[in-house]
């Protein structure tokens, strides 16, 4: 059988920028061993494959996997599919708002722009939840091969995730995130929590609103950087929100730019409603752009 696919870039209107991933728009018939070699073979940081939802209240399933593990959730590939699957008219026509059956539970979507070549789309976060603060700020700092004092002083580093846990590090400027260098070993033996998947190292902008920041991914091969993390932008915007690192008034907007030190530059928009800190909702989105298409045969 042959199955289709297409190549977009995520959170960029810019091709060959922002984070690629691959849509396989039919993925009926492949097992999940299949989707596992395939995603593999793509070699992107996750590659989707849709099938039909049981939900009434779903357009489609999609599932994620890296070349390693299937993801429960992950922002790029939730934009990027419901990209190609609006440019493919294969969400109702004409609609600006659909949801998508992920591993974690329904995930709405909204689009602006032509819903058939939409200019941005958004998703609504899973519930963030927020785990332990890591005390050795000395020990973190010597493992992200900065100065303790390169640290953002009212910034706790944090666990928090939806729900894949990240550890979140606030820096003193962007010429810090850049400068960056993590010893993943060092790093987990500072946090003392060997489950952590990777380290978000963020500065702020506060007169724009806006964040810089990296995201290393830690593997069993070692460590790599993403371009471009919805998953990560979600808990990072009720990270800014709970320890009021903007300004407290309802909506919280912040744009975050991430991947501009490896040459893929990428921009998150994250709209945050809250009550006095206590989050209603989280919306991450961004552009998509359409890069090539092909099909596999099995």
């Amino acid at each position: 059988m042959e199955y289709r696919f297409e190549q977009v870039d995520v959170f960029t209107r810019t091709r060959f920028a922002g984070n690629p991933l691959a849509v396989f728009t039919d993925g009926r018939g492949l097992s999940d061993g299949d989707m596992q070699h395939i995603a593999r073979e793509m070699n992107l940081s996750e590659t989707t494959f849709v099938t039909p939802s049981e939900r009434a209240d779903c357009v489609a399933r999609y599932r994620i996997f890296t070349p390693d593990w299937e993801m429960p959730f992950a922002g790029h590939p939730t934009v990027g599919t419901a990209y190609v699957l609006a440019r493919a008219g294969l969400a109702p026509p004409g609609t600006t708002a659909f949801n998508l059956e992920a591993n974690v539970g329904p995930v709405p979507i909204r689009l602006e722009g032509d819903p058939r070549n939409p200019d941005a789309l958004f998703f609504n976060s899973p519930r963030v939840e927020f785990g332990v603060r890591f005390e050795d700020r000395a020990g973190i700092a010597a493992a992200l091969s900065i100065s303790p004092a390169d640290l953002l002083a009212q910034a706790p580093v944090e666990e928090a995730g939806c729900p894949v846990q990240y550890a979140y590090v606030g820096l003193g400027s962007p010429a810090v995130v850049d400068a960056v260098a993590v010893n993943p070993q060092a790093f987990l033996a500072a946090l003392g929590k060997p489950k952590i998947e990777g380290v978000y190292v963020f500065a702020l902008r506060p007169q724009e609103p806006r964040v810089y920041a990296r995201f290393l991914v830690f593997s069993g091969a070692g460590m790599w950087e993403d371009p471009a993390t919805g998953s990560a932008a979600c808990p990072l915007a009720a990270y800014l929100v709970r320890h009021r690192l903007l300004e407290d008034a309802p909506p919280i907007a912040v744009v975050i730019e991430q991947g501009t030190r490896m040459g893929r530059q990428s921009f998150l928009h994250a709209t945050v409603m809250h009550r006095h800190g206590d989050i209603d909702s989280i919306e991450i989105g961004g552009s998509a752009v359409f890069v090539l298409s092909g099909t596999l045969e099995m």
